[in-house]
């Protein structure tokens, strides 16, 4: 819908710069507008105690041990900076619980591991928990393990507690991040498996982290 708004208002300074160099004029002023603003899919975290839990299979933790409080920590940190230093509407007052004593709970209370988020978000005393599962992650190509190329692919659940009651009230599924962006799907033969690790997980942490503010088309 924002493209279609766009392409129209284009037609439209056709049309009204036509004696001005018409529609190469408006390619030059549609070039320089600045990206439509994206609506966060959540904006329910202000104001409330909140934690990001993270779950990877075992099989994913074997080759990557820290995949849960490094996604974790990333997703929180990138909300705590667009809070502090970009005042981004909807994520005032957040009281953090630390991505890091989650983790340490976790690994405290392996018992846990197969709870629904529900009960998770009540035994840990939060408000609002975002609820991260990793469902793959890889730092090589499919087709060889040669050649690198980082994916990931999670689902999010975010709970919400009052009083006794917890519910699911925002799930989002199937997000992929692929690093570099531009990399073929059978890889490159540059970079290493700490680099598409990190920026594979940066992406992520990115793209998750704008469910929850408004941001630009082009974040």
């Amino acid at each position: 819908m924002m493209l279609f708004a766009r392409c129209v208002f284009a037609s439209f300074l056709c049309l009204v710069l036509a004696g001005a160099g018409g529609c190469a004029a408006v390619g030059f002023v549609a070039a320089a507008m600045p990206p439509p603003n994206i609506e966060a899919a959540y904006k329910d975290l202000g104001n409330h105690t909140v934690a990001v839990m993270v779950w990877a299979d075992r099989t994913i933790r074997i080759d990557f041990e820290n995949i849960q409080p490094d996604l974790a920590y990333a997703v929180q940190k990138r909300l705590q900076t667009a809070a502090e230093k970009d005042k981004v509407e909807g994520l005032a007052n957040i009281r953090w619980v630390d991505a890091r004593r989650v983790w340490a709970w976790q690994q405290n209370y392996p018992d846990t591991e197969g709870l629904p988020a529900e009960e998770l978000a009540k035994t840990l005393k939060v408000e609002r928990l975002i609820y991260i599962e990793v469902n793959d992650f890889q730092t090589r190509a499919e087709s060889t393990v040669e050649l690198f190329r980082g994916s990931m692919n999670v689902s999010i659940r975010v709970v919400e507690v009052n009083g006794a009651e917890a519910k699911i009230s925002f799930a989002d599924e199937n997000i992929n991040a692929v690093y570099p962006p531009s990399v073929p799907e059978d890889g490159t033969p540059k970079g290493n498996d700490a680099t598409m690790y990190y920026g594979t997980l940066q992406l992520m942490s990115l793209d998750v982290a704008n469910r929850f503010m408004k941001h630009t088309e082009e974040e």
